[in-house]
């Protein structure tokens, strides 16, 4: 099975009059979010999801593949859930089990394209005296205009798995007894998300470039998105929600599930000076969270600065927040506060922000490919 993405393998899997889409499945480090969306009158809604969190101090890692612990918990999970319709599902892996690198390749179809980066691959993995193992990748331009092509050789980002993983991520789900139709990437999941988002409708066409940050257990994904593909992608393995958990847990002696629940419940304060409306918890959550959102932040304003001076014409007009830091209360407002651009948690649009969670954004997009693919 490959890495595939709906951008390069345009086609069709079910009746467009079926109005149950497949199980999306993402698997991340922390937890594994399923999602099952079904359209009534040209509208999605949220009709199935359930999360999968992963014991402390045992996340979701390459080994859960490869000794069928995923397809274990999955079909554990199903079995109990038991109101998931059907047996084919769209899945995406954690960023932290991918590689995203940026090439600069020679003109040509995408089967040349493709074929010069599968060499480049090979020669950069490659090491005397180990052997090569075998990628599975997908690529896409990274130029915003020809008027930025490097002299005629164009730029583009590739995200690579190892084979051995992908096929593991089938087994897995051929042992919990499902299909997998797709095997997708995180920034082209995370895209189709936002244009479900309520935020994508309203933008103007002046807001045609904007921002999503991807904020996961292990790893935050940030991209900025122009004409609806990620021009840049950027993958921030010291940003994970991680951090954020464990000091937490570390602090007020509680569960990764009790931290969970703290930072949903009462989260983070609003801006940077306190108010007489904080509470001291609030206020030792925000303190908690420092580090990490500093980081976030510096790297955000640091990739913001990068566009304005490379791509002017393509400067963000919004961020989209999704994934686990998006469900920190008052995260969202933290965020805009210190980078100066509106940013929206994500929900489906005509849902209430309450009645679906920002953490399943991915799960809901890769449950709609059924209509897409």
């Amino acid at each position: 099975m490959s890495l595939r993405s709906i951008f390069k393998r345009p086609g069709s899997a079910v009746s467009h009059r079926q109005k149950t889409g497949w199980i999306g499945i993402d698997i991340g480090t922390g937890s594994i979010k399923f999602a099952q969306v079904q359209r009534t009158a040209g509208r999605l809604r949220l009709a199935r999801s359930l999360i999968i969190r992963a014991e402390d101090n045992h996340p979701f890692d390459l080994q859960s593949f490869s000794n069928g612990r995923i397809g274990d918990e999955i079909r554990s999970a199903l079995k109990l859930n038991g109101v998931f319709r059907g047996r084919e599902t769209a899945c995406v892996v954690s960023m932290n089990h991918c590689q995203l690198r940026t090439l600069v390749i020679a003109k040509g179809s995408e089967d040349e394209q493709r074929e010069l980066i599968s060499l480049e691959i090979e020669n950069v993995q490659h090491e005397p005296q180990q052997p090569q193992e075998p990628q599975e990748f997908e690529f896409w331009d990274g130029s915003p205009g020809e008027q930025h092509e490097n002299r005629g050789m164009p730029q583009v980002h590739v995200l690579s798995m190892p084979r051995t993983l992908s096929d593991a991520v089938a087994n897995n789900l051929l042992q919990a007894k499902l299909q997998c139709q797709v095997l997708d990437a995180v920034p082209f999941a995370a895209v189709r998300a936002s244009e479900m988002a309520p935020s994508y409708s309203t933008a103007s066409i002046a807001d045609s470039t904007y921002t999503i940050l991807d904020w996961g257990y292990s790893v935050a994904t940030l991209m900025v998105v122009h004409q609806g593909q990620p021009l840049i992608t950027r993958t921030l393995k010291h940003c994970g929600m991680q951090r954020i958990l464990h000091g937490v847990c570390q602090q007020l002696k509680l569960s990764g599930v009790e931290a969970e629940a703290m930072l949903t419940n009462y989260g983070v304060a609003a801006t940077v000076r306190p108010t007489g409306r904080q509470t001291e918890l609030q206020s030792l959550i925000t303190s908690l969270c420092g580090s990490v959102t500093r980081d976030l932040v510096e790297e955000i304003q640091e990739t913001l600065s990068f566009i304005k001076m490379q791509f002017p014409e393509q400067v963000p007009g919004y961020v989209c927040l999704m994934g686990g830091g998006a469900a920190i209360r008052n995260m969202d407002q933290r965020l805009q506060h210190e980078i100066r651009l509106p940013v929206h948690n994500w929900t489906l649009r005509g849902s209430t922000a309450e009645s679906v969670s920002p953490v399943l954004a991915t799960a809901a997009s890769l449950s709609a490919l059924a209509w897409e693919l």
